[in-house]
């Protein structure tokens, strides 16, 4: 058993610690700052003081045992002319092993092609039946991909082509960032 007079500081200690951690947890975080979730499918970050940076969540497709999700992640910063690349991830997903050659497609209006940059490898998992690219999108070319009254994704893996329209969750998508960035 500890003494009377030794056990002052461990009650102090007791006592101080969860007000500790919440003084901690209310403190100010360094970099990146969460602005709002302006929707269900649209995050902001505040980055400085003329630059914002959105994260479109998820937007997934579902199309011949094949399930692809797709997001986005933008930085507008008000005072650049030259405006930075939209990051594109996808991540797809089936039965059997896909091909890890594969380019995304995004057709807009059955006319106008965007094509986001040579694919990066993230991760693959279970013997390829599950990849994560990562890619670009040049910012004005995904002003044209916000701008299109229909998006069908294309996926190419070989010689296989598939084409099918993408979500419609991407329309309310579209509908938000232009009234934020056009």
């Amino acid at each position: 058993m500890i003494p009377k007079d030794r056990r002052r500081p461990y009650l102090q200690l007791i006592l101080f610690l969860p007000l500790l951690v919440h003084l901690m947890s209310c403190a100010p975080s360094v970099g990146m700052k969460p602005g709002s979730g302006i929707s269900s499918e649209i995050e902001s970050y505040y980055l400085s003081e003329n630059t914002t940076q959105y994260f479109i969540r998820p937007i997934v497709t579902i199309y011949k045992e094949i399930s692809v999700s797709i997001d986005f992640t933008l930085r507008i910063n008000d005072k650049k002319e030259d405006k930075d690349p939209v990051v594109c991830n996808y991540t797809l997903e089936r039965n059997t092993p896909f091909d890890r050659l594969i380019i995304l497609t995004f057709i807009m209006d059955d006319s106008d092609a965007v094509t986001p940059s040579q694919p990066e490898i993230l991760f693959a998992e279970d013997g390829d039946r599950l990849i994560r690219f990562t890619s670009q999108i040049p910012y004005y070319e995904f002003l044209k991909m916000i701008s299109a009254e229909r998006i069908d994704i294309v996926i190419l893996e070989g010689t296989k082509d598939l084409r099918f329209p993408i979500n419609k969750k991407f329309e309310k998508v579209q509908k938000q960032l232009k009234s934020l960035i056009l």
